[in-house]
């Protein structure tokens, strides 16, 4: 599965009609509302504005709007260039400026599969890995042991809280969060507390 971290622009011809790919990375409703404000706000003349996004990779939800045009001949097509990319928390939309020639049902779908496939191939994308959440709560005084822990199964601290002892919520590859949560289990006699709080996301490091 795969993300894009930032916007990317594509522009496709057809029978004198203008198709502007733009895809957005985007993690939530709002944030799909905000970039559609602002490509409407960039291209207020154009003929139509068509979209599709992805969302939650845990559980993925999909849209599609068609805008005007035939039913099923725009953001049908735009979704499934995303589904065939893998891609999640991204919205492609395509602003259509008609040029005087019709181009029927097939032509629509080829114009709007063939517009985001341009957009994609010169999009940079991102892998997604999969990572569990602990909240470990330990003594100052194995701050050191921890923190190699950390470093053999690639663990990221999200945050921190320095109190009677030390809480820090880490991010751990799905690979390596068994491997680690085990290792912490194991040293519960030296005051070492270990809570799984979850799975989710996040891009890989390159």
């Amino acid at each position: 599965m795969y993300t894009i971290t930032e916007e990317s622009q594509a522009i496709y011809r057809e029978k004198g009609s203008k198709f502007i790919a733009i895809c957005a990375p985007v993690r939530t409703t709002e944030d799909v509302d905000e970039a559609l404000r602002n490509i409407r706000s960039q291209y207020p003349d154009a003929s139509h504005h068509c979209y599709a996004w992805r969302l939650n990779p845990e559980n993925i939800s999909e849209f599609i709007q068609d805008d005007g045009e035939p039913s099923r001949t725009a953001g049908i097509p735009i979704l499934n260039r995303l589904k065939s990319a893998d891609l999640v928390h991204v919205l492609a939309v395509v602003v259509r400026y008609f040029g005087g020639t019709k181009l029927g049902k097939g032509g629509l779908i080829k114009a709007y599969s063939q517009s985001v496939q341009e957009l994609l191939n010169q999009s940079t994308m991102q892998k997604l890995e999969i990572v569990d959440d602990f909240k470990i709560k330990f003594p100052y005084h194995e701050s050191k042991q921890i923190e190699i822990i950390f470093q053999q199964f690639d663990a990221t601290v999200l945050e921190s809280n320095y109190d009677e002892s030390v809480i820090q919520v880490v991010t751990c590859g799905n690979i390596f969060a068994k491997g680690m949560h085990e290792k912490l289990l194991s040293l519960q006699y030296l005051g070492i507390e270990v809570t799984q709080m979850g799975t989710s996301y996040r891009v890989q490091k390159i």
